[in-house]
């Protein structure tokens, strides 16, 4: 039986070369995925096959650890 070494991480976000190789192994097969995953992009441009393109953003949330998940959606919307 193989033995599988664990990782540890860091609570919060994946470091950068971490994710980059993960999101390597993500081929996009699609060919209206314009601008697709990436090490510091929240939005991808997707073609809608009409005369605009549709752009999807994300804002991410990075709180630290020590608050709630209820003191995390009070503070959000004041950000």
């Amino acid at each position: 039986m193989e033995r599988q070494t664990k990782l540890m991480l860091p609570v919060g976000k994946l470091p950068p070369d971490i994710l980059d190789s993960l999101l390597k192994r993500c081929a996009i097969k699609d060919d209206r995925i314009k601008v697709g995953p990436a090490v510091g992009e929240d939005a991808a441009v997707i073609d809608t096959g009409g005369p605009r393109y549709l752009i999807a953003k994300t804002d991410p949330i990075t709180s630290p650890p020590m608050l709630s998940a209820g003191t995390q959606s009070i503070s959000t919307p004041t950000t």
